[in-house]
Parts: structure tokens; C-alpha cells; sequence
């Protein structure tokens, strides 16, 4: 099932504080839902993402160096070699 929501960013200080709270969550293997480990997941693939837009944002606006193409292609691979290798859960 899937759901489209109008979201405002978190700050960061309540983002830090919900992502400290899945950490908790999975080390009291506290989380029968999977909300902790789909939130901690989702908050390190959109700092990969973050990462990978600022690299593409000076790849377009500055010409196409080669070291900056070579770490894009380096870093899009990560992400997809991280969405095809999932890590056993914590028990």
C-alpha cells in the first residue's frame, strides 16, 4: 500500500531525537513493527541521497570533471548495492 503525504522537514533536533529512539528501540529489540529499523534505514539512504544531490548539483553547474563524475558513479552504486544486500535484523 502506498501513501503520498504533504510533510514539513523536521528540525534537527527532533529528527535526532527520533532517530535515537529507533537506535533504542533495536537495541531493546523493541520494535515488532519494524517502524526503528525502517526509520533508521530511511534516515542513513537520504543522507546517501543528500550526498549524492550535492554532488550532482556541482557536476551540473560546474562542467563535468572527471573526479566528480567517478565519486557520482562510485556513490549511485553504493546506493544501489545497499538496496540488494539486506543485513540480517539485530536480535
Amino acid at each position: 500500500m502506498e501513501h503520498e503525504y504533504e510533510m514539513v522537514k523536521p528540525t534537527a533536533a527532533a529528527l535526532a531525537q527520533a532517530v535515537e529512539a529507533a537506535e533504542l528501540m533495536r537495541e531493546r529489540t523493541d520494535d515488532e513493527t519494524g517502524v526503528a529499523h525502517s526509520l533508521l534505514y530511511l534516515f542513513q539512504r537520504n543522507r546517501r541521497l543528500e550526498e549524492v544531490v550535492a554532488l550532482v548539483d556541482r557536476y551540473l553547474n560546474f562542467g563535468t570533471p572527471k573526479d566528480e563524475h567517478a565519486q557520482l558513479v562510485l556513490m549511485l552504486e553504493a546506493l544501489h548495492q545497499s538496496d540488494h544486500e539486506p543485513k540480517l535484523p539485530r536480535s
